[in-house]
């Protein structure tokens, strides 16, 4: 058979019956296709993640045959050929039950979930491409029938059961599709000048390491790193981060005490177990230190009645919270009609201005106030893996009793289910792109351990991250002067802090450290 028809260039169209295809495995996508930026992809997701229990099983997406089946960068792959150009790929699975060269049928077993990660992939994912001609394609595309008709079309032929290339073809192929096909922009740091002077270097993920390819002058060298993979990427991320931040930064942020003021109103928004203080306040945030007058300020209540509120109003989750916090502000703008507000959430207060801004406010605009800018401090955008590890462990008996004896949220709380990396929520965030106009930066903190600082990130939106004084980084960084030195230079529409090397370096590969930590513990915990 032949799969023809999909909207990429130089691909005809068919008017046959199109194929069927099947997902490999149940549940709803955690992580969505995005097509990548510039010549090499690798900004984007070519493919889409699920996020079963380990050893489920995962199968075949449609008709084809088993084209290669190793690792990639330590983790294991399996791809199948359906012909055409068309192949679906499935990736990190703890183990395969298919060969080379065999013929599977849509919904035969290929192996079990549960496998070793790769790159920025959480462990518990498996991920699902869909390639046609080389070309990444978005594979929900082949479960939306009525899109499917005009994408996808089946050709029927004499054989049933397409050809694969040689082993070392297939595995060279298979990589391909995974690591950066040429030099990564976003692994990519000073390029030698057309003098022929200037050092570069570009980090590719390989197999079950890392190779580094260094330029001196003209002269390359290839130097591979097996071990370590992870940390070796994100700090060359870090490096890249420090190279394109040159020149386009503040110096040093400007002092906290005394400093400009926006003239706007400030919505400040509190995170989970916050609880409204005798001065009204709900957090240690000093919003005069960012140029706030005391009756420019208003603290966001988690009551439903919006008075004040108690740690357990904070806990029916950020979906709700969203919908109060647009009362509240709709409210605001029927007293103050045309005046601007600034929003600041921490923690899970961010998480609530994102679901407003992506549930409520987009195409209601004239609803609420004008908005100035949206800054999120420390707020698990991407989800909070401790949250995942507590769903994890909602089957032991006592954990609620536990959780309250502590004053914890327990797992079955709106929160911790809504907060955990991988929930369905957390996704439709994420999948939801920031309205139009809206002036979104996050900031994070390098050393926090409840919520790592790349999961405070938003598409869309600008991503700094600080480092607060303190072992408690992720309640420090609403007071800390550093934090809100780079607060500041948003509010004033200014670049934002510059990095020195060591700092970028650290600020990407601290957070790995901490995911490290986590998927350890939740080895222990499974």
């Amino acid at each position: 058979m032949v799969v023809a028809g999909l909207t990429a260039p130089g691909l005809a169209w068919a008017e046959e019956a199109p194929l069927a295809w099947k997902p490999p495995v149940g549940g709803g996508v955690v992580r969505a296709f995005r097509p990548g930026v510039g010549a090499f992809e690798v900004s984007g997701h070519a493919g889409v993640d699920y996020a079963p229990t380990p050893d489920t099983p995962v199968t075949a997406a449609g008709d084809g045959a088993v084209a290669f089946v190793g690792t990639i960068a330590g983790a294991l792959f399996v791809v199948v050929d359906h012909g055409g150009g068309v192949r679906t790929t499935y990736g990190q699975l703890a183990a395969a039950s298919v060969r080379r060269r065999q013929a599977v049928r849509i919904g035969d077993p290929l192996g079990t979930s549960g496998g070793a990660g790769m790159h920025d992939h959480a462990p518990t994912h498996v991920h699902f491409g869909l390639r046609v001609d080389g070309t990444p394609v978005d594979p929900m595309l082949l479960f939306a029938p009525p899109d499917l008709t005009k994408m996808v079309r089946l050709i029927p032929t004499e054989d049933a059961i397409p050809e694969v290339a040689p082993y070392e073809a297939e595995r060279a192929a298979a990589e391909e599709w995974f690591l950066p096909q040429g030099p990564p922009e976003w692994l990519t740091f000073g390029q030698p000048d057309s003098g022929g002077l200037g050092l570069g270097a570009v980090l590719a993920p390989l197999r079950d390491g890392v190779a580094v390819l260094l330029a001196v002058g003209t002269t390359p060298s290839l130097v591979l790193i097996r071990e370590g993979g992870r940390l070796v990427v994100a700090a060359g991320q870090g490096v890249n981060d420090w190279w394109k931040l040159r020149g386009r930064c503040s110096g040093d942020a400007p002092p906290a005490e005394g400093y400009g003021g926006t003239g706007r109103h400030l919505f400040a928004v509190s995170g989970l177990n916050s609880f409204t203080h005798a001065d009204g306040s709900t957090n240690a945030l000093r919003p005069a230190e960012l140029g706030y007058a005391a009756e420019d300020v208003s603290w966001f209540s988690y009551a439903e009645d919006g008075g004040r509120f108690r740690p357990a109003d904070t806990q029916d989750g950020p979906e709700v919270a969203a919908g109060r916090l647009a009362d509240q502000l709709r409210e605001f703008a029927a007293a103050h009609p045309g005046r601007a507000v600034d929003l600041i959430g921490h923690s899970q207060g961010g998480v609530v201005v994102e679901a407003f801004l992506k549930l409520h406010y987009t195409g209601h605009e004239d609803e609420y106030p004008p908005l100035g800018e949206v800054v999120t401090l420390a707020a698990p955008h991407r989800g909070a893996p401790l949250a995942a590890l507590a769903l994890d462990l909602a089957a032991v008996p006592g954990i609620d009793e536990l959780s309250d004896a502590i004053d914890q949220p327990p797992p079955s709380s709106g929160s911790v289910r809504q907060l955990a990396e991988g929930s369905g929520f957390i996704h439709d965030l994420a999948s939801t792109p920031v309205p139009d106009g809206v002036d979104f930066t996050t900031i994070g903190a390098v050393g926090d351990v409840l919520v790592p600082a790349d999961q405070t990130q938003v598409d869309g939106a600008a991503n700094l991250v600080v480092d607060p004084d303190g072992w408690w980084e992720h309640g420090a960084i609403v007071t800390d002067e550093e934090a809100l030195g780079a607060v500041r230079l948003v509010l004033a529409d200014a670049p934002p802090p510059c990095l020195s090397l060591p700092e970028a370096v650290r600020y990407r590969v601290e957070p790995e450290l901490i995911h490290a930590a986590y998927r350890l513990v939740g080895r222990l915990v499974g």
